[in-house]
């Protein structure tokens, strides 16, 4: 009886294909994470569930970091489009879509994300990017 419970268990948390073949489930959408770059100025942004670090590199000897937190507003795997949306610790909103489309990066290395980032709800400005699925 325990057999066959668990074996019930373990087949309901995977895929498992025609073929035979058994695989984990995906990971949860909460868990989508990328790293997008940019150019004009340079940039970088990591994007998590819960934060964003967003970088600018500048004539500092560091990159000027600003953190925002928030989280996955909408996903939607099937489109290859996600929505995060946050704001910083002054209360200033920061929004980012990706969606999967080919982007090339600041050397023409190909991407299989593109990204947009800004503070549309509040002041409209807007950066594109490239990112990187982790």
């Amino acid at each position: 009886m325990k057999k066959v419970f668990l074996t019930s268990l373990l087949l309901a948390a995977a895929c498992v294909h025609q073929d035979g073949v058994v695989e984990p489930d995906p990971a949860p959408v909460a868990d989508a994470h990328f790293i997008c770059t940019g150019t004009e100025p340079f940039w970088s942004l990591e994007l998590k569930e819960g934060e964003a670090i967003l970088k600018f590199v500048t004539m500092a000897p560091e990159p000027e970091r600003t953190d925002f937190a928030g989280g996955w507003a909408n996903i939607d795997e099937d489109e290859g489009r996600y929505e995060w949306s946050g704001a910083r610790q002054n209360g200033r909103a920061f929004d980012v879509t990706v969606t999967r489309a080919s982007c090339l990066g600041t050397r023409d290395e190909p991407y299989d994300y593109q990204s947009s980032y800004g503070t549309t709800r509040a002041y409209g400005e807007v950066e594109p990017g490239c990112c990187v699925r982790k």
